[in-house]
């Protein structure tokens, strides 16, 4: 019965963290899975450009520096595992071009063009890049070669349909765009559709796009305009003052959330844009070739550098559970709590994440460091609480920490932690008490219901 109540209970407590690794690293000996993976590049790999001299008074600089080496290193270690793979190849292409280093970029992407002719990503890479230089012709010619070779790249036809615009070649843009749509339905490429019609003089389609887009995106400012200036220039007054009304409040609410942002360091933000970029592509292809290691290392790592963005620590822990590896990830935010030993977030990450796993010893010396950190908590109390419930563990300071965090939070379901911890202690009179004190709170509690039943049953 007791072995039940914290099967339960650890179910509900079940949450998401983080963690981190050290340097990123494959076994030794790991066999490979795919007639891609060869031991010798293709192309030269050219130096990596220099950085982009962030302040050297900042206390970011030493960050951001090991942010970009982080970065450069993964996609050169992929591009040199995967060297008959084009895509492992573009990407360092891609990445040197994000770091200012144009022309080695070039020169990779057309080095892939020629020994991989019936690929369309290098393709793809010059036709973005002629694009951004304004070279029109040219980039009309790369996207149109990758989409002989590829059709269903959407992103290299709006690109085309982009390309139309900006040679005012309306119809043209429109049908691609158009073709775009049937693939998927985005306010963006609605706001490009709408412009066309626009530009092509055909008013009434472009009204229809941009309102598509605001239904989808009610905060689109570009959509909003265009419909201020297509309605003002139909005469339609009244339709004109109330999307500039509506474009009022959506800058304001916009110079309210810049108000309330706080200013962060720009170089820090833009190396963080450029490290997600080549972490997300890399574990693209690493979970391509089924390389479980460099995945989870690569997620690892970029917890690491990361270790606030909680939806990268969600991604990890997921992994972890992917990969069948609760004790490596018990290890790692370990690690990385000690790493960071004074942000309670991360001890109690570790903590969540070991009582889920059933590592009590771990989870009780987390979540008294959380307690010595930010104080009192009931959520620390309750999970600390079920560290000690066990019979072989001890359940009475189990109680104890149970009345605690009731005693900072009444709630449903502190009160049904207090009558497991009740039941583990043998008091089954208390157990019933604090169940039905549960359930009269929250009538829909189904944990303690069960519970109840299953101690009427005895």
């Amino acid at each position: 019965m007791a072995t039940k109540w914290m099967v339960f209970l650890l179910a509900i407590l079940a949450g998401n963290s983080a963690a981190i690794v050290w340097l990123l690293r494959a076994p030794v000996g790991e066999a490979e899975n795919h007639s891609n993976a060869e031991t010798s590049p293709t192309i030269d790999f050219p130096s990596r450009p220099s950085s982009a001299n962030p302040t050297p008074l900042s206390t970011n600089a030493g960050l951001i520096q090991r942010i970009r080496d982080a970065s450069f290193e993964l996609v050169e270690l992929v591009a040199r595992k995967y060297p008959r793979d084009p895509d492992a190849l573009c990407l360092l292409g891609k990445v040197h071009l994000r770091a200012g280093n144009a022309e080695d970029a070039v020169r990779i992407w057309q080095t892939v063009r020629s020994r991989f002719p019936d690929h369309a990503e290098p393709w793809v890479d010059l036709g973005f890049y002629e694009q951004m230089q304004g070279n029109l012709e040219a980039a009309e010619k790369h996207f149109s070669q990758s989409l002989v070779l590829a059709p269903d790249r959407t992103e290299a036809l709006e690109a085309l349909g982009k390309v139309y615009l900006a040679k005012e070649d309306w119809s043209t843009a429109i049908k691609a765009f158009e073709s775009c749509l049937a693939r998927q339905d985005t306010p963006s490429l609605r706001n490009q559709i709408a412009l066309a019609y626009l530009m092509g003089k055909a008013p009434e389609s472009a009204i229809n796009h941009y309102s598509e887009s605001l239904i989808m995106d009610p905060s689109n400012r570009e959509a909003t305009i265009g419909l201020v200036q297509l309605f003002a220039k139909a005469g339609d007054k009244e339709r004109a003052k109330r999307y500039e009304r509506r474009l009022v409040i959506l800058d304001e609410e916009r110079r309210r959330v810049e108000d309330s942002t706080p200013r962060g360091d720009a170089d820090l933000e833009k190396v963080g844009a450029f490290a997600r970029f080549a972490f997300s592509e890399s574990i693209r292809l690493t979970e391509r070739y089924g390389d479980k290691e460099r995945t989870l290392a690569a997620k690892e790592q970029l917890v690491d550098l990361f270790p606030e963005d909680s939806s990268l620590m969600e991604q990890l822990l997921a992994e972890y559970n992917r990969q069948n590896k609760p004790e490596r990830g018990v290890t790692f935010l370990k690690q990385l709590a000690q790493a960071r030993s004074n942000d309670p977030r991360i001890w109690l990450t570790h903590a969540k994440w070991s009582l889920k796993h059933r590592a009590l010893n771990e989870a009780e010396s987390s979540l008294n460091k959380v307690i010595e950190l930010q104080g009192d908590t009931a959520e620390a109390y309750a999970l600390l609480a079920q560290t000690k419930m066990p019979k072989d563990r001890n359940p009475r300071e189990g109680l104890t920490d149970a009345l605690k965090a009731l005693e900072l939070e009444s709630s449903s379901f502190h009160l049904y932690l207090v009558a497991t911890a009740y039941y583990n202690v043998g008091d089954k009179a208390k157990t019933k008490e604090y169940l039905e004190k549960s359930l009269l709170m929250d009538p829909d509690n189904t944990e303690a219901r069960a519970a109840i039943d299953r101690l009427a049953n005895e």
